[in-house]
């Protein structure tokens, strides 16, 4: 009896789990990349905030923490986008509307779920990439390639030499 009420509080703290990540990845995460990533992530960090990972939303920057998981009261980010303080509005030019205010509201009084893959600090190198996109193929640098030393009737450059030597693997 108290493994099944066990196993099933698991699967609905699953549930849950899933569907704060779906939130933060339907509603929250466009939010902040189209009304905040400009200003605060990693090419500009305007006032010392980061706002491209959980870890620098939680230490904040020069005016201290910008979200405190649970309580949207106490979140400079949730002050700052209400325009509730005259010196203190972002995004500076024109208030969220309040269908976006109120997303992020609920997300951070839900306990400002961030996907784990997501939560690791993400290093972007010169040229605007990650370290794993540069080592992706596309960027790696054209290397001169010795043809293949193949004989047949039908090898007559070098393309044909680097099928033949496939074909004669197979």
């Amino acid at each position: 009896m108290i493994a099944a009420v066990a196993s099933s509080a698991l699967a609905v703290d699953g549930d849950a789990q899933r569907a704060a990540m779906t939130y933060f990845e339907k509603e929250v995460r466009p939010i902040l990349v189209k009304r905040c990533f400009e200003c605060h992530s990693d090419t500009k960090q305007k006032g010392g905030l980061r706002v491209d990972h959980i870890g620098y939303l939680k230490s904040g920057g020069d005016t201290g923490p910008a979200l405190v998981p649970g309580k949207p009261e106490e979140s400079a980010l949730i002050e700052a986008v209400r325009y509730g303080n005259e010196d203190f509005q972002m995004p500076p030019k024109r208030k969220l509307p309040d269908a976006e205010i109120a997303v992020l509201e609920r997300w951070i009084q839900t306990g400002a779920a961030w996907p784990e893959d997501a939560a690791k600090k993400i290093v972007v190198t010169e040229g605007g990439f990650t370290e794993e996109q540069r080592n992706y193929w596309f960027f790696q640098p054209v290397k001169k390639v010795a043809p293949p030393q193949v004989s047949g009737k039908w090898v007559r450059n070098d393309i044909d030499r680097f099928i033949a030597k496939k074909q004669a693997a197979l």
